[in-house]
Formats: structure tokens, sequence, C-alpha cells
């Protein structure tokens, strides 16, 4: 695997009657990693709550935003903005700004707290 290439984790938060998915992307997340996302949504309950941290992303493709699509359509999703420009560049191009559910990264400089609800 490239060093560049990115890393996914996730993990299952369930309280109560509410189960939330949590997935955290770093790294490049070109077509090989969105298609390893996309299996996740895909994979995934129906209509699940999903809050996807891509605030270490530094770079995405189209097939990252066609994988955000998927998503989106299938699931609750909430997504934490990527830090870097370049890691957003391909959300502002594709307008998925004004899309998605975004939510700025908790360790941004400009944000003084961090409260993401999931619908």
């Amino acid at each position: 695997m490239h060093a560049n290439n990115a890393v996914i984790s996730s993990e299952l938060q369930v309280s109560g009657q509410t189960i939330t998915y949590t997935i955290r992307v770093t790294g490049i997340l070109c077509s090989a990693q969105a298609w390893r996302l996309r299996e996740m949504f895909q994979g995934m309950q129906h209509s699940a709550t999903i809050l996807l941290d891509l605030s270490q992303v530094s770079k995405m493709d189209i097939q990252a935003v066609q994988a955000l699509a998927i998503g989106h359509k299938l699931h609750r999703l909430t997504v934490v903005q990527p830090l870097s420009a370049e890691g957003g560049k391909m959300l502002h191009l594709t307008k998925f700004t004004q899309v998605l559910n975004l939510v700025p990264s908790p360790t941004a400089t400009y944000v003084d707290s961090f409260s993401a609800k999931i619908p």
C-alpha cells in the first residue's frame, strides 16, 4: 500500500435504541479506497446513522465523491469536513457542499466547540 493511500477505520456505537456508525478516513481517498467505502455503506443496515470523519483527508477524487453520494442516498450521513483545502476541493467542485450534511472538524482552529447533530 502506498504511504499516502487512505486508511479507513470504523466503529459502532449503541445507545439504547440508537446505533451510530463512525467512519474515519485519513490520507488520500482515491479509487481503491473509495470502493471500500462504498462497500461499507452498502453493507450497513439501510438508513443507518453514520458520522463520516474526513477531517484528515488530504485529497480525494471523483470516485470518493461518488461513494459519498451512495452513503448520502442510503443513510443518514453527517460528514466532518476535511481540514485541508485540497482535501475538500472535490466536494466544492462537484457542489456536494450543498448536498451533504457537513460539519466542521472539531480540530479546526476556527471552531471554539464542536457538536455534531446527527439527524
